[in-house]
């Protein structure tokens, strides 16, 4: 099985015509549907079929074409990579980060890292978690940095950490003067409502309970809008420590007591592709930001 086999193949089943595929790699038709019988050879099952002037990919074709792409992305990656090394030049690493993880735990990760690999370039894009991981499955990125447990097969975890969530007022305000809540007063109190995770999630169905969702409630994205809106006296909101941590030392927030229960955490994943190993900058970077990850669970 060739790379020649796979380009031909994905040409075929992105124009549906081995005609125009042989155009589109200037080769000959005789070429392109040898290089197609050659790859059904490998395969054991045909991957096309005739349909009127046209082709069609059959249940095999359709069940292969991820895969081919998917081959030649990685084959891409590797020529890249010995390209970079041959020359001198670091390689490049693509990250896709949750608001909030991105904002509060790759910013030293990033520091570390380039401390230590200065020739790599890095490109860190913001995402939803969902999104992240989404980036992640289309080969978009090499490392995913999201909240939430893994349910995908084809994702695997490379480290996780959990750091506490806190219920926070601006100090002064009126809901920071009792110093506590409760369920009930938090079904009444303005609480903005952000994004951290499906532990969160669960914590505010308990204490909506069975009632629709108490009309003062605000959802608000992402964290720093949150941290505005509470330092307007908008409301209160349950943050991740670590996002609330400057203000808590300053004074301009206070943490609230929260007595009919313990907050949820707030749980982060750093993943990567199953199938694809970690090695040279991508498993660096990974190294970097695992501590990161990992100080959340032990309070760092």
């Amino acid at each position: 099985m060739t790379d020649d086999q796979l380009l031909t193949f994905l040409e075929v089943a992105r124009l549906r015509s081995v005609t125009r595929a042989a155009d589109a790699l200037r080769i000959g038709q005789p070429t392109a549907s040898e290089r197609l019988r050659a790859l059904e050879k490998e395969v054991g099952a045909p991957l096309v079929a005739r349909r009127g002037r046209g082709i069609v990919l059959t249940q095999a074709g359709t069940a292969f074409l991820p895969h081919a792409q998917r081959a030649r992305q990685v084959l891409a990656r590797g020529v890249a990579a010995a390209r970079a090394a041959g020359s001198g030049a670091g390689g490049r690493v693509r990250l896709a980060a949750s608001v909030t993880a991105g904002t509060y735990l790759v910013a030293p990760a990033l520091v570390a890292f380039r401390q230590a690999h200065p020739g790599v370039a890095v490109e860190v894009r913001s995402a939803h978690s969902p999104d992240a991981l989404g980036l992640l499955l289309d080969d978009d990125v090499d490392l995913a940095l999201s909240s939430g447990p893994l349910l995908h097969p084809q994702v695997a975890r490379v480290a996780r950490g959990t750091g506490p969530l806190v219920l926070v007022a601006r100090a002064g305000g009126p809901w920071a003067k009792a110093r506590k809540m409760t369920a009930a007063r938090l079904r009444e109190a303005p609480l903005l409502v952000g994004q951290w995770g499906p532990a969160y999630r669960r914590f505010l169905e308990d204490v909506r309970g069975e009632g629709f969702v108490p009309p003062r409630w605000i959802e608000v994205s992402p964290v720093d809008l949150v941290k505005a809106m509470l330092k307007a006296d908008a409301g209160v909101a349950v943050l991740p420590a670590v996002a609330a941590r400057e203000e808590l030392d300053r004074g301009t927030f206070v943490e609230l007591a929260y007595e009919d229960g313990r907050l949820p955490g707030w749980s982060v994943v750093l993943s990567r592709r199953a199938d694809v190993p970690l090695d040279g900058p991508v498993a660096a970077l990974a190294t970097a930001l695992t501590a990161s990850v990992e100080a959340l669970s032990k309070g760092a």
